[in-house]
């Protein structure tokens, strides 16, 4: 029998995931995905000013979005947003 995976824990790895991303060296970065964790990501993870990002995926679809973190409640804590450049 095969169990999905939780929204909040694919969220959570979401998140996890752009905490990385942030920490790399590079300052441009190409991300290839499935549509369910894309679709995670810009729905439960980003706070997006872009609806079209939010929309589903299309098969081979490309999208081009900037990401900056900016400080949460926490100390440490960068929240993600994303928008189309």
């Amino acid at each position: 029998e095969t169990v999905r995976e939780p929204l909040t824990s694919l969220a959570d790895r979401g998140y996890e995931f752009l905490l990385w991303l942030r920490d790399r060296p590079e300052k441009d970065v190409v991300v290839v995905s499935h549509f369910g964790w894309l679709f995670t990501l810009m729905n439960a993870v980003v706070e997006c000013d872009d609806p079209k990002l939010k929309l589903g995926w299309l098969t081979c679809e490309m999208r081009s979005f900037c990401m900056r973190y900016e400080d949460g409640d926490a100390p440490d804590a960068k929240r993600p947003r994303g928008a189309a450049p």
